[in-house]
């Protein structure tokens, strides 16, 4: 006998992710409110970048807090949460999202929507590019085995960081620490 998973969905604004605080986040219907800073931490906290390829778990919370303290202070919140989408439609590799123009479009408008909560500009202003790459970078090398084809011609200098793997625990609490930081403590 066979069984078909059923997506879990609201007849009227559909398909929906349910937060670990038990707020519901509708995909087609993405909205400020239905973000929250807590849920983001501990989604991004447990989700492991590169789809796992690095030498031990490597979280995406992780990454953000060190692009976060990457890019220049004045865009330290957009460094932040530059990637703060991938709690509520995953983290694809960037090979995987070439494939996907419908997860793009879908990825954009979470964004642009979790970009509006947290008061920051989406996309991410190019400095907060610059660091991500910088970040990447240094993730590679600390992480991954030896480059095959990194860095890529015109690339800039990795971060200047060391980069050992947190716990997803510390993790999602060095995340809501920074946030609390950026964000005057609030949550």
């Amino acid at each position: 006998m066979s069984e078909e998973y059923v997506v879990s969905h609201d007849q009227v604004r559909g398909p929906w992710v349910q937060g670990r605080s038990g707020r519901l986040f509708y995909l087609q219907d993405p909205r400020p409110e239905y973000v929250d800073v807590r849920d983001v931490a501990h989604a991004l906290a447990n989700l492991c970048r590169y789809t796992g390829h690095t030498r031990a778990f490597f979280s995406v919370a992780q990454h953000c807090v060190l692009v976060s303290r990457t890019c220049d202070p004045e865009h330290a919140r957009d460094g932040l949460v530059h990637d703060a989408a991938e709690a509520y439609v995953a983290d694809l590799s960037a090979p995987v999202k070439s494939l996907l123009p419908e997860y793009r479009a879908l990825e954009h408008r979470v964004a642009t929507a979790v970009a509006a909560h947290f008061g920051v500009t989406w996309p991410p202003p190019p400095c907060v590019r610059l660091a991500d790459r910088r970040v990447f970078l240094a993730e590679a090398r600390d992480l991954m085995g030896p480059p095959v084809a990194l860095p890529y011609p015109g690339d800039p200098a990795p971060a200047e960081l060391v980069v050992e793997p947190w716990s997803p625990t510390e993790a999602a609490v060095r995340f809501l620490q920074r946030y609390g930081e950026l964000w005057d403590g609030r949550l």
